[in-house]
């Protein structure tokens, strides 16, 4: 089933399967074999040359955990919430518990700074 998009809606896919897979540390080659396509194809959709059809998005929306919608809907803040909660976790797995203590701490201190900017800022958060 071959999806039509402008050539601006091309390059912004592409951007966003680059930046889906590079979070979760995944090879084009990688990515190619998981979804039954060539790594030539992942490196031409990353690049904006070409539109994914839907079993290969489909494909990628399972493999990266983020859905079809983050690809062609933009739906950007949602699956960046979940690639750095991911992200996060994984960083903190091999640590000890007293620095996960201090991130746990740190994180605290830094969501109550910046509500308390966005106060003094009118409610504006960023």
């Amino acid at each position: 089933m071959a999806l039509k998009f402008t050539s601006n809606e091309l390059v912004e896919i592409g951007r966003r399967v680059q930046d889906a897979r590079v979070a979760k540390r995944m090879t084009q080659e990688y990515v190619a074999d998981q979804c039954d396509c060539t790594t030539k194809h992942i490196s031409d959709i990353e690049r904006g040359v070409v539109g994914p059809s839907f079993p290969v998005i489909e494909k990628m929306g399972k493999l990266f955990d983020t859905g079809v919608d983050y690809y062609l809907y933009n739906t950007a803040g949602y699956v960046s919430d979940r690639i750095i909660t991911a992200d996060i976790s994984e960083a903190l797995v091999n640590c000890d518990t007293d620095t996960r203590m201090y991130c746990r701490e740190m994180i605290k201190r830094t969501i109550a700074y910046s509500e308390l900017l966005a106060k003094n800022m009118g409610g504006k958060k960023k």
